[in-house]
C-alpha cells in the first residue's frame, strides 16, 4: 500500500497505489473496485471536517473575549433578533439543541421556572463521560433585553457566581454581550470557566445556521 500527497490548485491530491495483486486476481477486482469509494469517503469526511473548521475559526474571530480579576466577559454578533436570541437561551428543547459539542460536554436536561427568584437546572456529560450540573435562581429577566441568573457548578463545588447577558439590537441583528462575575471571591475556578467565547460560538452557529450538537464534529480528548 502506498499513499502520495501533492499539492494541487489549493488543495491535495491523493494517489494510492495497492501493488502485489498480479497473482491475485480475484482480489484485483475487488480492490480495484473498492478503492475509488474509500477515496471519496475520505474526500467527504475531510472536506466536512475543513468546512466545519473554516467556520468556528471565522466565528472566533468575531467574538470579544476579556477577563478581569472578578469576571470574564464575551460579546459576539448574531444575525438573529432579540427575540430569537432570548428565546435559544430559556426555551428548554433550544437549549439542548445548541449547547454542547462531543468531546467537549453537552447538556441533556434543561429546566426552568423563568422568573425572578425561579430555579433552573442543567445536566449531562462532560468530555470523559462524566456527569455533571449546574443550578441556579433566575435574578433578572428583562425580555428581550436582559437575563441574570446565579451559578453553581458541580466542577466547582459550592462557589456561587453569576451570569447576566445583555441582548442589544444592531445592524438587523444582536449584539449579545455576556458577563460571568463574582470569579475574584473563588480566584482558583476562574480558569474553569474560560469556555465562554466557544459556547457563544455554538450560540451564534445555531441561530445563523442552524446548527446544532449532532451536527458538530466531536473533539478528541
Amino acid at each position: 500500500m502506498r499513499w502520495e500527497l501533492a499539492n494541487s490548485k489549493g488543495g491535495t491530491l491523493v494517489r494510492v497505489t495497492h501493488s502485489g495483486l498480479a497473482e491475485l486476481p480475484i482480489a484485483r477486482k475487488d480492490y480495484s473496485g473498492g478503492w475509488p469509494g474509500v477515496l471519496q469517503a475520505l474526500k467527504n469526511y475531510i472536506e466536512a471536517a475543513g468546512k466545519q473548521l473554516f467556520r468556528e475559526a471565522h466565528t472566533m474571530e468575531n467574538i470579544s473575549n476579556a477577563i478581569s480579576q472578578d469576571a470574564i466577559e464575551a460579546e459576539v454578533f448574531i444575525a438573529a433578533p432579540p427575540e430569537r436570541v432570548f428565546q435559544a437561551l430559556i426555551e428548554p428543547q433550544e437549549v439542548l439543541a445548541w449547547w454542547g459539542q462531543a468531546g467537549v460536554y453537552r447538556c441533556t436536561e434543561f429546566n426552568s421556572d423563568l422568573r425572578v427568584g425561579g430555579k433552573w437546572r442543567s445536566a449531562g456529560n462532560g468530555g470523559h463521560n462524566d456527569h455533571f450540573s449546574v443550578t441556579g435562581e433566575y435574578m433578572v429577566v428583562d425580555s428581550p433585553r436582559v437575563l441574570a441568573y446565579s451559578w453553581v457548578a458541580s466542577w466547582t463545588g459550592d462557589a456561587k457566581t453569576t451570569v447576566r447577558w445583555e441582548l442589544e439590537p444592531a445592524d438587523q441583528g444582536t449584539r449579545v454581550r455576556l458577563r460571568h462575575s463574582g470569579l475574584a471571591a473563588h480566584p482558583e475556578i476562574a480558569q474553569a470557566y474560560r469556555g465562554w467565547p466557544r459556547m457563544l460560538g455554538w450560540l451564534k452557529a445555531f441561530l445563523e445556521e442552524g446548527e446544532t450538537v449532532e451536527m458538530r464534529k466531536a473533539i478528541s480528548a
